[in-house]
């Protein structure tokens, strides 16, 4: 009996491991290279995908996937991630989150462009904000109400969408 239960136990937690593997990892992915020679470019989800990028140079992948700043990946960078553009469509099963798009996004890179990085903590040069003149009183709290600027411009765009909506009614009604 308890050789049983030992023997359910490691099916379940063998299955558990080949689940969580298989939900690493985009359903379909399709990455081409863009030779179209336009420069305007997107970045996003689009309906029916989890991750979607038309004509964008492929660091803007790789600093999407591992959260980072062109200027912080350091070492050898190759001149095709820089210059060449791309086209990355994927689908995902469910509604992934975006922390599990970029950890499917991570499996791609390492699986169909032999991409190979790592995340490491590095002291790096900072400014240092001082005071410039001596017995200057310095930074002064912001009277400011952020959150009601926050709502003001929220409130703002939902009556600039209504407006175009009108519009657009108005211009198809005419046609």
């Amino acid at each position: 009996m308890r050789d049983l239960i030992a023997a359910l136990l490691l099916t379940m937690f063998v299955t558990g491991l080949a689940a969580q593997s298989a939900e690493s990892e985009f359903e379909v992915i399709s990455i081409k290279r863009n030779t179209s020679g336009d420069r305007s470019a997107s970045f996003g989800a689009k309906p029916g995908f989890a991750f979607n990028m038309t004509n964008v140079v492929m660091i803007a992948a790789v600093t999407f996937a591992y959260p980072a700043k062109n200027s912080q990946v350091a070492g050898t960078t190759p001149d095709w991630l820089l210059n060449e553009r791309y086209d990355v469509a994927a689908k995902a099963a469910g509604k992934p989150s975006e922390d599990e798009v970029r950890k499917m996004l991570r499996a791609a890179l390492r699986g169909r462009m032999n991409l190979s990085a790592h995340i490491e903590q590095r002291e790096i040069p900072i400014y240092a904000l001082v005071i410039a003149r001596p017995g200057h009183a310095g930074l002064r709290r912001s009277t400011i109400d952020c959150e009601a600027v926050k709502a003001a411009r929220a409130q703002g765009a939902k009556r600039e969408a209504a407006a175009n909506r009108r519009r657009s009614a108005a211009i198809a009604g005419r046609t």
